[in-house]
């Protein structure tokens, strides 16, 4: 949230994820709609929508989410005369997009006596450089990083001598994401469990993305190879807890039959 909204938040802040359904009136009928992420932090509210590539409709939808959030969390005036709306800051994250994508859409909303625009930031994945998402501590969407050569590989004629070259960018992309997260976890800024969950994201996303592709082939060898070692390490760290929560119920006086029942549960 920090790195996303230009923020400085606690990590003991609080958050609250709310509801991501709502009901409009579409075309005389009541119908369901779905927003990505809309939170609070410390009662700031927030809404995040993500997108593979451009929508020229994104603005009015995430406004539709925007205007059910603040629906749902209005103040009324003791008279009755007045409604008071606060509308979420908005974030729209773009994985992938074409050179047009623009830094703001905008929503223009014209009334008789003058306009209101709801301006919504983007947040262009693929046109950050990594050391961009180590500076604003953005280790959830490094995984996304990976599109990075979807496009690329995609194009007619596209050389094996070239595929070759996209795998060896693609392998010091992929030490460049390991070193930050090793970093930041030493750091403390993310748990190594945080770590493993990520590689294993980078590792599946790395699959579905290229494994058709027979130069990437030693790229997932090495991926798959992290993703057993961050296992190993999560399972000893799992032990490790483990067992220091049964001793601590041994000292506690419960019984080995009590403690194979919370132990398991």
């Amino acid at each position: 949230m920090n790195g996303l909204f230009d923020k400085n938040y606690k990590p003991n802040s609080k958050v609250e994820f709310l509801p991501t359904e709502s009901v409009s009136e579409q075309k005389g009928k009541l119908g369901k709609i779905i927003s990505d992420i809309p939170l609070s932090v410390n009662g700031d509210y927030y809404l995040i929508e993500a997108q593979i590539s451009d929508d020229l409709e994104i603005a009015l939808r995430a406004f539709q989410y925007a205007f059910a959030l603040a629906k749902n969390n209005k103040a009324v005036s003791k008279d009755g005369s007045v409604i008071q709306l606060e509308l979420p800051e908005p974030r729209i994250i773009y994985f992938e997009n074409i050179n047009k994508t623009p830094d703001i859409v905008t929503l223009k909303i014209k009334y008789p006596k003058g306009e209101f625009s709801y301006e919504i930031p983007t947040f262009k994945v693929l046109e950050n450089p990594v050391s961009e998402f180590e500076k604003r501590r953005l280790d959830l969407l490094l995984p996304f990083y990976l599109l990075k050569f979807r496009k690329e590989l995609k194009k007619k004629n596209v050389s094996s001598e070239k595929r070759k070259e996209l795998a060896n960018e693609m392998s010091v992309l992929i030490s460049d994401i390991d070193r930050i997260l090793e970093k930041h976890s030493k750091e403390k800024l993310i748990s190594q469990e945080d770590v493993s969950l990520l590689i294993h994201e980078l590792s599946r996303m790395h699959y579905e993305l290229y494994d058709g592709y027979k130069e990437f082939k030693e790229v997932n060898m090495t991926l798959m190879e992290k993703v057993k070692t961050h296992h190993k390490e999560f399972e000893k760290r799992g032990e490790k807890r483990g067992a220091l929560k049964v001793l601590k119920l041994v000292e506690k006086g419960y019984k080995p039959a009590e403690i194979k029942k919370m132990v398991l549960v």
